[in-house]
């Protein structure tokens, strides 16, 4: 457990950071991000019994989807032949 002067130093710190932070541009947030996303491993994110159920039935669900799909390279000359047909 941390210790009260840890935790003011910790606090301390966190605060200047949020100001450096607001200096960023939106892209550079955005990078930052991605950036703080991508380093997280699947084990260090929280999911429920009830979202990892969700989870499950999306993927199946997916993939039974796409059994039934069609490729672009299928699909597009069909769809660029209905759209010269809007214009």
């Amino acid at each position: 457990m941390l210790t009260y002067a840890v935790s003011l130093i910790i606090l301390s710190v966190m605060t200047d950071l949020t100001s450096d932070l607001a200096r960023l541009s939106p892209q550079q947030r955005l990078e930052l991000i991605e950036w703080l996303w991508d380093s997280l491993e699947d084990r260090d994110l929280p999911v429920t019994a009830a979202q990892r159920a969700e989870l499950e039935r999306r993927i199946t669900s997916f993939d039974q989807d796409r059994e039934h799909s069609v490729t672009w390279e299928e699909f597009s000359p069909d769809f660029s032949h209905s759209v010269a047909d809007w214009v």
